[in-house]
């Protein structure tokens, strides 16, 4: 587990962890803050979590390396999931907030 609210710190360590080059949205503030990242695996691949608090609430943005699929919104048990690649990588916001807000945590940002 690394602890930093800087995105820059967390995307180093992500970096360091995974050999992955990937940048964090600066979200900061009362609505949102970083809280770090830590490493783990879904179904055996190595994945990165990185971790926010949203409202109060905990988020995560879920990275992984050569997952299928498409691009993506759902919904269940009070949970919202955002999933969207860019290059090699599968990003994935989850949390229990709107899509509007999780959008904040792809890369990129939220669509203008």
């Amino acid at each position: 587990h690394f602890r930093s609210s800087d995105p820059a710190r967390v995307a180093g360590w992500i970096r360091e962890e995974f050999a992955w080059d990937v940048e964090l949205p600066a979200v900061q503030g009362a609505r949102c803050r970083l809280v770090g990242a830590r490493r783990c695996r879904i179904q055996g691949r190595p994945a990165a979590f990185a971790l926010y608090e949203m409202e109060g609430a905990p988020a995560s943005l879920v990275i992984l390396e050569g997952a299928d699929g498409a691009p993506f919104v759902d919904r269940c048990r009070g949970h919202t999931v955002i999933a969207r690649r860019s290059g090699t990588l599968l990003f994935a916001a989850v949390g229990r907030l709107p899509e509007r807000e999780l959008e904040h945590l792809m890369p990129g940002g939220a669509p203008r």
